[in-house]
This record gives C-alpha cells, sequence and structure tokens, in this order.
C-alpha cells in the first residue's frame, strides 16, 4: 500500500558505538489491536507467512541472501516481545562463509559468523498495521559500513548503494532515520546491511520502543447511515429519495447520493411498492461503511380536481325545477395521471326549484377519494300566463247586473301550474275570475294572478253594461219639428233583458245646435217630472219638455241613462 504523505528523512551522526555491529531501530505508533490473521496484543504487527529465506541476489561483488522475519526467533510470542519491548532486540544476519549464526536464545544482541567473514545480510519485515499511524524507522550503521531503508519497496534512507557495486564499503558511520505516515494495511520494511567483518561477532539490531511515544490515529471505519425515512418507513409517491451522510474521522463529513433500488410489487409500474436505499462509501484510507434501509412508495394523496363550475342558477321551466348542465370538471393523481370525475346529480339533471348541492368525487386506483361541491340555484322568477277577455258587454237588468265572463279569467305557472286570479273592478269590489254584479255603464276589470313564489301578473279589460232601450217613441222622431213654447212628450221604454227596469235614472239634456255653449238640463211642464229626471209609467218612460224656455233652432235632445251610452234625437223648433 501506497505512503500516504511525502518522506520525511532525518540522518545525524552518532558516532561508532556498538562497534562490529549495525543496529536498527524503529518506532511505530499505533493504539489499537492489530487487524490480520494473527493479534500480537497491542501495537504488535502482524508477521506474514513467509518461507524462511528469499532468493539470493548480489550487489556489486557482495552476495547475499534474503531472510524473512521471523526465521531466527525461537516463537512467535518471543518475536512479538521484541516488537513491542523497549529493553529486549531482535537479530538477524547472514554469514557469507554459510555459517549459521550462533545465538544463545535467539533474542541476543549479537551473532558469531566465524573469520574473514564479508556480509550483507537482507531482512525483509513483511507485516499488516492494525491501525493508521506514524512510523519512525531508525537504523544505526557502525563505523566503516553501509546501508540501506526501504519503505514498500522505496528507499527512504541510504547512499551507499554506489559503494557496493564498487566492491567497496562505506566507511562511514552515521544514523539514518525516516518517519512516514502508513495507512493500515499491508506494508513491507527492508533493510540491507554490509558487514565487512573479520573475526568476531557481528549483528544488527531493531528496537521497537514502548506504547508511551505512540500517536494513534483514526481507525475506525465510516460512520454511514441512510437519511430521509421517517419510523414508518414509508415516502410518498413524489418526495426526494433518501439520502446518505458520511461521518469520517478522516474525509470529514459528506452527503452522497443513496443508490436506489428497482421498486418491486404490483403497483411497481406505477412508481408505488418497495424499495432498498443503499449508502456505502470507501474513505481515502480505504475503510468501508455502509447501510442499507427498505421502505415503502405509497400513494396517500387524493387527485387534484379541477374545473368546478360556480354556482348555477337556473330558470325554472316546470313544476320539476329545470335541467342544468356544466362543463365536466377534471381530476389529475400524481401516480395515475388523469383519473374520471363523477358528479352527483349529474350534469343535465332536472333540479327542483331552490338551492341543491353537486357533489364531484374523483378517486384513484389506491382508493384515495377527493371531493368537491358546488351549489345549484334554480329559480322562479316567471309571473303565471294570465288570459282575460277583452271587453265583455252585458245588458243591464237594472242597477246591479250579474255578468258571467264570455271565458273565465285564468293563469298559469310554470311551476305551479293553475293559479286562480283575483279580480276587482275598479271600485275595489272583488269579483269571481268568471264574473260578478256591475252597473250600468263601462267598468275597468283588474285580475292578478301571483304563483307560490311572488311572481305576479296582472292585466285589465272592461265590462259594458247597458241598457236595451228603444230609442224615443212619438211624438219625438229624429229631425221632426215643433212648435215653439209648447209642451213636447218625450217618451221611451227598455227593451230586451232591460225591459224590467223599472227605477232607471234617466235624464233629458238639452243642447242647442250648432253648439255654442254647454248642455243644459231640460225643463218639464209636468210637475211629475222632478228636474229634468224621467218618470216611469204605463211600461215608458216619460218627460214632459217644457220649449218656453228655450229658443227657435236646432236642438239635440240627450236621453242619458248612466250606461255610458250617447241616446241623441235633434228637433227643430220653430
Amino acid at each position: 500500500m501506497a505512503l500516504r504523505r511525502p518522506l520525511r528523512t532525518a540522518i545525524s551522526r552518532l558516532g561508532t558505538q556498538q562497534t562490529g555491529r549495525w543496529a536498527a531501530r524503529a518506532r511505530r505508533a499505533v493504539g489499537v489491536a492489530a487487524l490480520g490473521s494473527i493479534a500480537l496484543g497491542v501495537g504488535a504487527l502482524a508477521p506474514a507467512a513467509m518461507a524462511d529465506t528469499a532468493p539470493s541476489g548480489t550487489v556489486g561483488k557482495l552476495s547475499y541472501t534474503s531472510h524473512y522475519w521471523p526465521s531466527f526467533v525461537s516463537s512467535p510470542s518471543a518475536m512479538a516481545d521484541a516488537w513491542e519491548s523497549a529493553s529486549r532486540t531482535a537479530y538477524w544476519g547472514y554469514c557469507n562463509t554459510g555459517v549459521t549464526p550462533v545465538s544463545a536464545d535467539g533474542l541476543s544482541n549479537q551473532a558469531y559468523c566465524g573469520t574473514n567473514s564479508n556480509i550483507i545480510s537482507h531482512l525483509v519485515l513483511p507485516f499488516t498495521a492494525a491501525t493508521d499511524g506514524s512510523w519512525t524507522f531508525q537504523f544505526g550503521p557502525d563505523a566503516g559500513n553501509g546501508s540501506e531503508l526501504l519503505v514498500d519497496g522505496v528507499v527512504v534512507v541510504g547512499h551507499w548503494y554506489d559503494t557496493w557495486a564498487g566492491g567497496t564499503l562505506d566507511n562511514t558511520s552515521a544514523s539514518l532515520s525516516y518517519t512516514a505516515d502508513l495507512t493500515a494495511g499491508a506494508h513491507t520494511i527492508e533493510v540491507y546491511a554490509a558487514e565487512p567483518c573479520c573475526d568476531g561477532a557481528w549483528g544488527a539490531r531493531y528496537q521497537a520502543v514502548g506504547a508511551s511515544s505512540w500517536t494513534p490515529l483514526q481507525t475506525s471505519p465510516p460512520q454511514v447511515s441512510v437519511t430521509g425515512l421517517p419510523g414508518s418507513r414509508t415516502l410518498e409517491y413524489g418526495s426526494a429519495d433518501p439520502g446518505c451522510l458520511v461521518t469520517d474521522a478522516f474525509d470529514g463529513t459528506l452527503s452522497p447520493a443513496a443508490m436506489i433500488s428497482a421498486t418491486s410489487g404490483p403497483r411497481a409500474a406505477g412508481g408505488l411498492g418497495a424499495r432498498t436505499a443503499t449508502c456505502s462509501y470507501t474513505d481515502s484510507r480505504g475503510l468501508t461503511g455502509s447501510q442499507s434501509e427498505q421502505y415503502t412508495v405509497v400513494d396517500t394523496t387524493a387527485p387534484a380536481i379541477t374545473g368546478i363550475p360556480a354556482t348555477r342558477t337556473a330558470e325554472a321551466t316546470s313544476a320539476s325545477g329545470a335541467s342544468v348542465a356544466w362543463d365536466a370538471p377534471s381530476a389529475t393523481d400524481a401516480v395515475d395521471g388523469t383519473v374520471p370525475v363523477t358528479c352527483t346529480p349529474a350534469a343535465g339533471s332536472t333540479f327542483a326549484v331552490g338551492a341543491s348541492t353537486v357533489t364531484c368525487a374523483a378517486t384513484d386506483a389506491e382508493g384515495n377519494t377527493s371531493s368537491a361541491s358546488f351549489a345549484v340555484e334554480v329559480e322562479d322568477t316567471t309571473a303565471p300566463a294570465l288570459a282575460t277577455p277583452t271587453t265583455v258587454a252585458a245588458t243591464a237588468t237594472g242597477s246591479s247586473t250579474p255578468v258571467t265572463f264570455d271565458a273565465p279569467v285564468t293563469a298559469t305557472d310554470l311551476v305551479d301550474g293553475a293559479v286562480v286570479p283575483a279580480c276587482v273592478d275598479d271600485r275595489g269590489t272583488s269579483l269571481t275570475p268568471a264574473g260578478g254584479s256591475f252597473r250600468p255603464g263601462s267598468t275597468t276589470v283588474t285580475c292578478t294572478a301571483t304563483d307560490a313564489h311572488g311572481n305576479a301578473a296582472s292585466k285589465s279589460f272592461t265590462v259594458d253594461v247597458t241598457y236595451g232601450w228603444s230609442g224615443l217613441l212619438a211624438p219625438v222622431v229624429d229631425g221632426g219639428s215643433y212648435k215653439l213654447g209648447r209642451s213636447i212628450p218625450v217618451k221611451f221604454a227598455l227593451t230586451g233583458y232591460s225591459a224590467g227596469v223599472t227605477d232607471g235614472a234617466a235624464r233629458l239634456v238639452l243642447t242647442k245646435l250648432p253648439a255654442t255653449g254647454s248642455a243644459k238640463d231640460a225643463t218639464a211642464t209636468s210637475t211629475a217630472n222632478l228636474g229634468n229626471a224621467f218618470r216611469y209609467g204605463d211600461g215608458q218612460y216619460i218627460y214632459n219638455l217644457d220649449t218656453r224656455p228655450l229658443s227657435a233652432g236646432v236642438w239635440q235632445l240627450q236621453v242619458v241613462l248612466g250606461d255610458g251610452v250617447a241616446h241623441t234625437t235633434t228637433i227643430v223648433l220653430k
């Protein structure tokens, strides 16, 4: 696994301590139990299961054989102690004479190679770091020798390779130190140590310091959760998809999108049913956290109804009311699209007079129903149709004559049907729609029909009640000449239905022609006549006209019977 940060290297002189051997020391900083197949305790490294020796090689004119830790210790537990203890060391080495180094217990500070031995020892330390950590490697060379330190195959300290290639060894004594931040996972430490040793012991030590100097980094995987889901684990159709919340000590807080599965269920095609939201995040250290949540997309929203009419008003056309129509409303559902709208009563139905309510409802495939209402008002503002005679003519039978109309007064209303009219004469006397009693003359009759909703229609007509009469009887004839100063008997008789009338109020009125003034009442010569009134006797009406107050000329005689008819006759006085 690659180094996470740039190399940091420090080289310092240490002098010639531990002459005749190489010492390699490293500090490792971790703070939790190791990851991997072998747990060696807090801060331990888990060694790879590798062979004792690796392929041989050469550096310049010097040959070497690679060795893999833990070849030169008696047991893994002893090696664990070596790596964790500040007071104990592990050795490694190879004698180019083929002599196996001698050690009392595998943990001594040195190994004896023998006489006149030139050696290059190659130590390979593959391990798995349990956590992210800040690592410091130190390798202390003795005088007259050379070395190189590699981390994950990269030379991090040491520049003696060239002298090895030339077949000579560097006589420089130095302390090599390297610090790097490594992520949790597999790594390799390698050390090449050259020893131009003669007789005697040689060796190299790798020493780990105590846990008190370790600086642990966060090793927990990212904390990942699915967001945006209520406790019921249901989402309304059209809601935002669930999201992810990632909290990572290394990368911080992030909100990536969740991966949403396909919808399953009988209404999956419409987007309703079960889904799974999966959140997974791998941080820059390679640590992964994930969470999945199942939820259900539901549709609990009723369709939206539009186009509901405002209050509809119609005029009643019959006793049943009126047929009322309207433009059909529409409804749209988020899932089902357009859904039908049913109105009750339906458009075109007949509504009774008054206010009615129409309720329109729409139901989607999930059974969600919405409704809206509007009012229908059927009014009756039309008055009844009133039928009356135009003019009624009747013959007087007295001062009050019963008259039956030729056709009775009738009224018909669209809603109420037949309506009984109320009729009165011009004096306010009530009449029936069929007739009543009328005085002689012309009477105006007004009839009014009012329906149940107060609509009224009125209409008037006249009833003419006249006397049947004979005209003036002899000796008076129209255009006749009479002696001025004499009395003229003016007589007439009532005929027909009027023949029995004996109390008629007849008067005689005179007018000199051509008319130069107003008419005047006649003067009687008989005391039987009062003023200008006729008297009744022997089946006729008689008036004795005194012509003495008159002058010669043409005179008009008008008999006034009170029936509105002008009964006139012209005479000449000489």
